[in-house]
């Protein structure tokens, strides 16, 4: 994964404004995040192996 992020990191920071990396520790993690950020965000990634069950 650290070497995907490193292709793939330095292409998106030149097309997008803001790039947030999260990792995800928690199963409500990323779920919790997605909660928290508006509509202006023009893209997000979640990396991680653990899903929200609701």
């Amino acid at each position: 994964m650290e070497k995907t992020l490193g292709q793939t990191v330095p292409l998106l920071s030149l097309h997008i404004d803001e790039l947030i990396l999260k990792p995800t520790k928690q199963p409500n993690d990323a779920y919790d995040f997605c909660r928290q950020i508006d509509e202006t965000v023009e893209l997000l990634i979640i990396l991680g192996g653990r899903r929200y069950r609701a």
